[in-house]
């Protein structure tokens, strides 16, 4: 029954209970959510892998198969021993053969060439320094490969290099052997590697639309990009922007296995990296990106879709819950103000019966004096109650007797503590467009708090100010204290919640209540220190 009372007449309870009761019923349904969300999520990503490996799979034995083909090219020029012997004699051939073997070394190149459609060009270089190309024009080889880098390869023991120049053509270059002939071999008694002899290098820039075209076309739903990487995390070809993924494409690449995928995240967005190894290359790795953020999207688009009834369910079950709560909360509310009126109207009784009871004992005192003849004091006595009645009369005449008996009980708790008391109010209209009940807080709390610092204060002269009126368009309440000064440094803190400069007294939500009530009245409250403590409570008249 203790409880059920403090919840009938304490607000901070009623709305914590509604919000319990709100969580209560919404927390369930959200964490169901999502559950579902991420279990939907999961799937859909475990589809979406199986159909990247299956892809990668395809298209990395398309490319394979296109690769194993230009290989064979190449290692059938390679090992051409006729082209080979043609460079091997060059430099010793008198110029009319030399202008034959031109033609010849041209042709094979053009022949072979065309056999493969993955081919922009071929070069021949003889170890004396001697260019011979596929094409018509006339060759630089320094324009597009440098120097060191055909020497580096020259020297050691790789037969074939993949590369990749300064403008990211994919090269090949692979070393050309002479198998040199019985007699010679017989003649100069050769053996073992010496009976092969290097002579020269073979060039082969490779058609970079072409490699394009074998992945371009790959279906793929939400697709960011295709590269083509090699063992160095270099790429190789792409088909839109470099993303740089270097740690996540290393993962992957040193990883033994042929097929594998990885989950990252890449500026903001969730992605999906497949990589597989080009069998018949030289370390080269398909990889796809795909973006995942269109599953959470169809995720959440799948669960408002079955779910939205049951959130509208749970709304209106809030609502009515929340109404209902509302409407009885409004109930109690209006019994405190009725209570509240109650109080001040018992509170008001007992000061009459007060006042009747002093009035007794004051004609009890005129009578006395007029009956020991000392009518001039009886006069002067007269003269000083009926002094003090017009000022009370005066001092009170506010218009609204919540406000009036607020007042009177804060002057006399602080005439009974020494405090001087100075009053200048107006009367104020009935239609006054503030809640009487809030405004009654704010006073109460406001000079609660001004009378508590002046009775704790040592200081002699104790004076509190109330000021009511209409200036420049706004009611003003103004409740001063001379003593003591709040510090300016805690000037804007003083509003705050739990803020106090008397926090042993379990004072700290007086002004903050205060501020919360004038601004719910659409008013402003401020403190100003000068010779004192203003707090000024201003209000808009409509």
């Amino acid at each position: 029954m203790g409880f059920l009372k403090e919840l009938i007449n304490s607000k901070i309870i009623r709305k914590r209970l509604i919000i319990i009761i709100v969580l209560l019923i919404f927390i369930p349904l959200i964490l169901n959510m999502i559950f579902l969300y991420h279990q939907n999520v999961e799937l859909l990503k475990e589809e979406r892998v199986r159909a990247l490996e299956q892809t990668l799979y395809k298209s990395s034995q398309t490319i394979s198969y296109e690769f194993k083909s230009l290989q064979d090219t190449i290692h059938e020029i390679a090992n051409n021993n006729s082209s080979n012997a043609s460079l091997y004699r060059y430099n010793s051939l008198e110029e009319k053969y030399k202008v034959r073997l031109d033609a010849y070394l041209h042709n094979i190149l053009v022949e072979s060439k065309n056999k493969n459609k993955n081919i922009e060009s071929l070069f021949f270089l003889s170890n004396s320094g001697e260019i011979f190309s596929s094409e018509d024009e006339k060759i630089e080889i320094d324009k597009f490969l440098d120097k060191d880098i055909l020497e580096d390869f020259s020297k050691n023991n790789n037969q074939q290099k993949w590369m990749y120049n300064k403008k990211n053509d994919l090269i090949v270059i692979n070393k050309l052997s002479y198998v040199l002939p019985e007699a010679i071999i017989e003649k100069n008694g050769l053996q073992g590697r010496n009976k092969v002899t290097q002579t020269g290098l073979l060039l082969g820039i490779i058609k970079t639309d072409q490699i394009r075209s074998l992945y371009n076309d790959i279906p793929m739903i939400d697709l960011k990009d295709i590269v083509i990487y090699d063992n160095n995390e270099k790429i190789a070809y792409n088909r839109k922007v470099d993303y740089k993924f270097t740690k996540e494409i290393d993962s992957i690449v040193s990883s033994s296995s042929n097929i594998k995928t990885k989950e990252f995240n890449f500026d903001n967005e969730k992605l999906l990296l497949g990589a597989s190894k080009i069998e018949g290359t030289n370390g080269l790795y398909l990889t796809i990106i795909q973006s995942l953020a269109p599953i959470s999207k169809k995720s959440k688009i799948f669960l408002i879709d079955n779910f939205i009834l049951l959130i509208f369910a749970g709304l209106l079950l809030a609502l009515w819950i929340i109404s209902e709560l509302l409407f009885f909360s409004k109930l109690i509310s209006d019994k405190e103000i009725t209570n509240y009126k109650l109080n001040i109207a018992e509170d008001t009784n007992t000061k009459l019966r007060m006042y009747k009871h002093d009035f007794f004992n004051q004609l009890q005192i005129i009578q006395g004096l007029v009956e020991m003849k000392e009518n001039n004091k009886a006069k002067q006595y007269i003269k000083g109650i009926v002094k003090e009645g017009t000022l009370i009369t005066k001092e009170y005449k506010i218009g609204i007797p919540e406000i009036e008996a607020v007042i009177y009980s804060a002057v006399n708790k602080a005439k009974k503590n020494n405090i001087d008391v100075d009053i200048d109010v107006e009367k104020l209209p009935d239609n006054i467009n503030i809640d009487i009940y809030d405004l009654s807080k704010i006073l109460t709390n406001l000079l609660k708090n001004s009378i508590e610092a002046l009775k704790n204060t040592d200081e002699t002269y104790k004076l509190l100010k109330i000021e009511i009126k209409e200036q420049l368009g706004n009611y003003i309440f103004c409740i001063y204290n001379n003593k003591p000064l709040i510090q300016e440094s805690i000037k804007d803190k003083i509003f705050d919640k739990n803020y106090s400069t008397n926090a042993k007294k379990g004072r700290g939500l007086g002004l903050y209540i205060v501020k919360k009530l004038v601004e719910k009245n659409n008013g402003n409250v401020e403190l100003m220190i000068k010779d004192g403590n203003y707090f000024i409570v201003k209000f808009p008249i409509e």
